[in-house]
């Protein structure tokens, strides 16, 4: 009669059925240690903080939330609906779109300041969140 371990399925649950235990206890020992209601908006607060730093990736969010990649993406899906690097290109549009309203700045520097490498890059996201180009955005919130 073969073991439950020897089975790979049997394996492969246990290991997802230990995996959500520690998730769950993770979430229960960062509230018993009274670290305070939601460490993933504090998080979030100091992701906004960090983007002007530059370098600000979702490995870098999960090592400042002390978890690996994959914890920090089930958090992030489980509670606010969206991954880390969703989150991360929210933030970004958002900080561009506040320097572009804010200061004459011009685009590539924009692109920069928000963690962008590229121009067409940022271009191109930027057109995708907002349907205008960076400039073309700035203009028509200017007038």
């Amino acid at each position: 009669q073969a073991c439950y371990w020897q089975d790979a399925w049997g394996y492969a649950r246990a290991n997802h059925l230990l995996g959500r235990f520690l998730l769950d206890w993770a979430d229960w020992e960062r509230g018993r240690r009274g670290s305070g209601g939601d460490w993933l908006a504090r998080l979030e607060a100091r992701a906004r903080v960090e983007l002007d730093l530059g370098g600000l990736t979702v490995q870098r969010l999960a090592r400042m939330a002390g978890l690996s990649r994959q914890h920090l993406y089930r958090c992030c899906l489980r509670r606010r609906g969206r991954t880390p690097a969703e989150f991360l290109a929210q933030l970004r549009l958002s900080r561009a779109q506040a320097l572009l309203r804010d200061t004459e700045l011009p685009v590539w520097r924009v692109a920069r300041r928000c963690g962008y490498r590229h121009l067409s890059t940022f271009s191109a996201r930027f057109a995708v969140w907002t349907g205008l180009s960076p400039l073309a955005w700035r203009r028509a919130e200017r007038t």
